[in-house]
């Protein structure tokens, strides 16, 4: 019943299109009805001639209808109002496509769109369990099944439609006749149950081997170079043949399943039209005429009733999806950073951690009770051990999460009671794990100000020494530069990611260990940047290479989460304590700080 009623909440993103598409779908299950009954006078005349008597209550009908309008009973005429009859049930068949494709992809990519824009509109902690695989795999794969269901949903409600239009026929024709084929269409539903009831477990089981398979995909892709560095080639093959051995088994069971529930449907069809015939002619004594327009009404229905039962064994697997794709569009569900109204335009004063404490869900606490201050102008920089918070305190100051405790302030005001875009409006962010588009490098720079022009792109990269590189390139600016940047090194991704952060001239810059990883020269080019782009605005640097931060104007010292010591070099150097100790450690051959 949950999942019936997402069908409905999926529809209801287009009210009005569903309820033409409900008139269109009774108006042609009554022109079926309309044109299968003009049929039978038809067959009739061709039997009698004009004079058509009638043998049956039912003819009786049709052919008072004719009288009533004063309609002459002509072959002429009767094959006239079929023709029209077929002519707009045809019709209605056609507008029942177009309008159902008109709400299938449309209702398909709102879905995906409000799914995308929950997920991005979520705090980054969702994305901590969260494995890229299985959003892909819902986003692309489950989305376009709860699609299909939707349009499978509605070829069902038709051929019910149809089904009932012909049995309403049929009835009409002999009701003892018809009593008896309901009798077996009943005993055919309960035998089909068990194949229904399979193909929903098998269904489910397609998607979970389909999910596996999807993930295990994208993990490899995503880690060659791990995986080739480590010669593990082999080991990534077999795991990924079990993936798509588990998925092609489970497609096979479901295969067979539907048929055999085809072959019960194909068995039961011919044994029911013998026994029509054997009961119509020897024991009703029905006329050889209505016999054969029974028996084309009743060819008419069963491959319509086997279209349902296949459609529910599809429906109720892409229905499986359900379940997920709700999960995503809920909004009740995701944790969410507290956002204010209050626009910032600019950054006067200082920036002040007041308390602050921070855990992420179900884990141990990562900050504990911080406070400092960064004041306007100042070049500030965070030291630490690895797991000491360092990075924490920046996607605290991005607003990518909330405080566990305390607050932090931006000229005296709560981050929290600000407009998170007016906030990053003037910051510029370089991570330490560098992400570049597959783009153009015009572009990939000018995501930091969409309307920034070409002069501000270059002067840009003038200031993070990568313009000279960039000309180098066959295409220079117009270059596309691969999936996460293939085509640079990492000393260029990572000025083309300072270039992209400094080209909205920023009024505050963080740098999350922006020489992690890198060579001595590449180093040396990003210090020198980073030292002539801080005489600009207030800077806050994240390191372990402590040759980066010693020109700072104050350096805080982390270790599990507190601070330990502040100070500039100098300073920190005198009081022979944690900073010294990881400074000596450093000097000593080790270059960054691991323990």
């Amino acid at each position: 019943m949950k999942k019936i009623k997402a069908l409905f909440f999926y529809l209801s993103f287009y009210p009005v299109r569903t309820a033409v598409l409900g008139l269109v779908l009774i108006l042609s299950a009554l022109s079926e009805f309309v044109s299968l009954s003009l049929f039978v006078p038809i067959i009739e005349y061709i039997q009698q001639g004009p004079n058509i008597a009638p043998t049956n209550q039912f003819l009786e009908i049709i052919l008072g209808v004719f009288d009533s309008i004063g309609w002459e009973r002509s072959l002429v005429n009767l094959l006239v109002f079929a023709l029209i009859a077929m002519f707009f049930q045809f019709a209605m068949v056609f507008f029942q496509e177009a309008i159902t494709a008109h709400l299938f992809f449309p209702v398909r990519k709102r879905i995906r769109d409000e799914s995308f824009n929950n997920i991005m509109d979520s705090s980054l902690s969702y994305f901590i369990d969260k494995k890229s695989g299985n959003l892909v795999n819902i986003m692309i794969e489950r989305i376009d099944a709860v699609g299909h269901a939707i349009n499978m949903a509605v070829h069902i409600i038709a051929d019910v439609l149809l089904v009932v239009a012909y049995l309403f026929f049929l009835l009409l024709v002999s009701w003892q006749v018809s009593l008896m084929v309901l009798g077996v269409a009943l005993i055919k539903h309960f035998a089909t149950m068990f194949f229904v009831l399979r193909s929903r477990a098998l269904g489910e089981q397609w998607l979970e081997a389909g999910n596996r398979q999807t993930s295990r995909l994208l993990e490899n892709l995503q880690g060659v170079r791990l995986i080739k560095s480590f010669s593990r080639e082999n080991y990534e093959k077999k795991r990924f043949a079990a993936a798509t051995k588990e998925f092609s088994d489970t497609q096979i069971k479901y295969t067979m399943n539907q048929e055999f529930m085809r072959l019960l449907d194909n068995t039961l069809a011919p044994i029911l039209f013998a026994v029509i015939i054997y009961i119509s002619i020897e024991i009703l004594r029905i006329s050889g005429s209505f016999v054969i327009i029974y028996l084309f009404a009743l060819m008419k229905m069963i491959p319509k009733l086997t279209k349902i039962n296949v459609n529910r064994n599809l429906l109720s697997v892409n229905m499986a999806n359900t379940d997920a794709v709700l999960d995503l569009l809920n909004r009740k569900n995701k944790p969410r950073i507290q956002v204010g109204e209050k626009k910032i335009t600019d950054f006067t004063d200082k920036i002040a951690f007041d308390g602050v404490s921070f855990s992420y869900t179900g884990g141990q606490k990562v900050l504990s009770d911080l406070s400092f201050e960064v004041t306007r102008g100042e070049r500030v920089a965070i030291v630490g051990a690895s797991g000491s918070g360092k990075s924490t305190i920046i996607n605290l100051l991005l607003h990518l999460y909330d405080p566990s405790g305390g607050k932090i302030t931006v000229d005296g005001v709560d981050l929290r009671e600000l407009a998170i875009g007016s906030w990053h409006d003037l910051i510029g962010f370089v991570d330490q794990d560098t992400f570049i588009f597959n783009d153009t490098v015009f572009n990939n720079l000018q995501y930091g100000q969409q309307d920034a022009t070409p002069e501000d792109v270059m002067e840009a990269a003038r200031k993070a020494h990568i313009h000279e590189d960039i000309m180098q390139l066959r295409e220079g600016y117009d270059t596309l530069l691969g999936e996460r940047g293939a085509k640079l090194s990492g000393g260029q991704r990572q000025r083309i990611a300072i270039s992209r952060a400094i080209i909205k001239q920023p009024k505050i810059l963080l740098f999350d260990e922006a020489t992690s990883a890198l060579d001595s020269i590449s180093e040396d080019m990003i210090r020198r940047s980073i030292d002539e782009i801080s005489r600009e605005c207030t800077t806050i640097l994240i390191a372990h290479r402590l040759s980066t931060i010693r020109n700072s104007d104050k350096i805080i010292v982390l270790e599990n989460g507190r601070i330990v010591e502040v100070g500039n070099h100098e300073t920190l150097m005198s009081l022979n304590g944690k900073y010294k100790e990881y400074n000596d450690y450093q000097n000593s051959g080790t270059e960054d700080l691991k323990r």
